[in-house]
Parts: C-alpha cells; sequence; structure tokens
C-alpha cells in the first residue's frame, strides 16, 4: 500500500468516526435550597450555627445549556418548595381557608374556648405540598417539587430551550432564584466556578446572620429570632433575662390565633414581653 494510499484510508477512517461520536451529553448542576446544605462541602466547610436557618437558594442564579438539567438538595433544618409559577401567574400563599373544615374543640389552659373555634381551617392545597407537573420546564406552566419534609428528597427538572425560568419558595415570601439556559455553543461557568460563587453566597449569609445575632433588645423585653430575608435565627433574644423589677418570675403563656405553620404567639405578662418560639429562662 502506497504511503498516499494509507493516508487517505486514515483520515476517510477518522472523519467516520468523528461523524459517529455521540454528542457531548447532558450535565445536571447542583443548587442547594436553605441552609445548613445537607452536606458540609457543599458550603465548603463553614461552620453554621444550631439555632440558624438560611432561607434563600444558593447559588441564587444557575446556568446551563439548553439540555441540561438542575437538581436541588434541600436543607433538613426546615422545609421549602421549588416551584414555577404558570406564565402570568402571582405568588399565591402557601395556606388556604377550607371553610368545610372550621377549627372546634380547642380550648386555653383554663378550659376558655378560643376565638377562633368555628372560623374555617387553614389547609397546604396539594399543589403545593406535593410535587406537581413533569420532570422538564417549559417556563410556561406549574411545576413544584412540593413541600422537602419529611422525605428532603432531591428534585430535579431538565431545561430543553434557552431562557430565564424564574423560580421561588412558597413557604418564605422573598425567597427566590431563577435558571439561566443559553445555548449550547455559550461558555457557562464551571462546577468550580458555581461552588466558589455558592460559598460566597453563604458566607455573606452567615456574615448578615452573625450582625443580626447581636441583637440585645432594651429593658425587660425578650425578642424571638431575629430574620432578613434570607436569615433567621431561632432562639430567644437575650436566651436568659435577669429580673429587674419583678418579685418573682412574670407568669407566661402562649396563645396563637389559629393552629398552623405560619401562626405566631405573643403574650405580654407585667413588664416582660415574650414571645413563644424556643426556650428562655427568667433569673
Amino acid at each position: 500500500m502506497s504511503v498516499r494510499r494509507g493516508l487517505s484510508v486514515l483520515v476517510i477512517a477518522g472523519v467516520a468516526t468523528a461523524l459517529a461520536a455521540p454528542a457531548a451529553s447532558a450535565k445536571t448542576k447542583v443548587v442547594v435550597a436553605g441552609g445548613p446544605p445537607p452536606k458540609a462541602s457543599q458550603a465548603g466547610g463553614l461552620k453554621f450555627p444550631a439555632e440558624l436557618d438560611m432561607n434563600a437558594f444558593f447559588r441564587r442564579t444557575i446556568t446551563i445549556h439548553a439540555g441540561d438539567s438542575v437538581k436541588w438538595v434541600f436543607s433538613k433544618r426546615v422545609v421549602h418548595t421549588v416551584t414555577f409559577l404558570a406564565k402570568g401567574d402571582s405568588r399565591p400563599p402557601l395556606e388556604q381557608p377550607d371553610p368545610a373544615n372550621p377549627y372546634t374543640g380547642y380550648n386555653d389552659s383554663q378550659g376558655v374556648p378560643f376565638w377562633f373555634n368555628g372560623q374555617p381551617s387553614i389547609q397546604i392545597p396539594p399543589e403545593h405540598a406535593f410535587p406537581q407537573g413533569g420532570d422538564t420546564a417549559d417556563g410556561k406552566t406549574y411545576r413544584n417539587s412540593g413541600l422537602s419534609a419529611p422525605a428532603f428528597k432531591p428534585y430535579t427538572l431538565k431545561f430543553p430551550k434557552k431562557g430565564t425560568y424564574k423560580y421561588l419558595c412558597l413557604v418564605h415570601p422573598g425567597m427566590d432564584a431563577r435558571v439561566k439556559v443559553l445555548p449550547k455553543s455559550a461558555t457557562i461557568p464551571s462546577a468550580k466556578a458555581d461552588r466558589k460563587a455558592r460559598n460566597k453566597e453563604y458566607a455573606k449569609a452567615l456574615k448578615d446572620a452573625k450582625r443580626l445575632g447581636k441583637l440585645k433588645p432594651k429593658g425587660n423585653s425578650v425578642v424571638a429570632g431575629n430574620d432578613s430575608t434570607s436569615v433567621a435565627w431561632f432562639r430567644f433574644f437575650p436566651a436568659t433575662r435577669r429580673r429587674t423589677s419583678h418579685r418573682r418570675a412574670p407568669r407566661t403563656s402562649c396563645s396563637a390565633p389559629a393552629p398552623g405553620p405560619t401562626s405566631a404567639a405573643r403574650a405580654r405578662r407585667g413588664s416582660t414581653t415574650w414571645t413563644c418560639g424556643s426556650a428562655a429562662s427568667v433569673r
């Protein structure tokens, strides 16, 4: 076989191999809903106080190629959703009144009925509580992971078409993010760059939390929690309140307007103001 003929055979074989090679496989990028993440490595080893929760998506803007997927993993500290609203819809409340099932039989410690007996109960509708839609996002129809608890199972969607897809958490107002889908020929951040950006966002949230954690109420006030849009403290400020004018510790009780995950309870006794939510002591 001549050299020229041999080279021709190699060129033809190379072209055939290139044409037969499959297209680059689709990739999946990871977004963490809330914080701390389920794995410490997903926040670069940052330390999270036990009483702290993050109500945000990390990273907030994830960029992928058309045909790629995004997988959301959930913090196990509180419940979240990943929800893509139908085109033109506005954010609905997580809960809805259910007149067919009013509250009944709720009494205080003295046996006195609470005022909300007979009022419509508050329910989380199935389309908010459970997964809805398929496993592909189209930017037009409703997609929802459902409430992350108790399973905290990852939620994955594929994005076949380019565009910007906005989504939110139905549990926490202000917790929103977006997926940017670019053509396959476009340059997007690497997985390493995404991890670096996510760690930076977590670090910023922890810095905000540290600032909020310095709350010092005046007088005999005790404040339950201190939150911002993406940071929530689940503890009293201060954890211990020393008596200044009471001969004995004030008696406290909690009564909620209606049972439910968003109910807020406050009780005032003497000159000390209390809010329910975690343990504090008076000495």
